[in-house]
């Protein structure tokens, strides 16, 4: 069914229908990312989810460098 149907039977029923909101757009121009030259001059932060096999889960927090890929740290919690 598509969205003119729905809408007319909607209007048919007195239902109060709303419409979705248009996707928001990113506002100006971007910049491409530079690419970092030296060692540690840009890290990547992230959190990493698993499970053990007797269904615990765990978190990692997970310091990266960006231009060598190399760990710098991670922090369990």
């Amino acid at each position: 069914m598509n969205h003119k149907k729905l809408f007319q039977i909607c209007r048919d029923e007195r239902l109060a229908v709303r419409k979705s909101g248009w996707r928001k757009r990113a506002l100006g121009s971007r910049a491409p990312m530079l690419l970092p030259q030296p060692e540690n001059q840009r890290w990547s932060l992230d959190f990493e989810l698993d499970a053990l096999s007797d269904s615990r889960w765990f978190r990692i927090f997970t310091f990266v460098d960006a231009f060598t890929c190399k760990w710098l740290a991670a922090r369990g919690g």
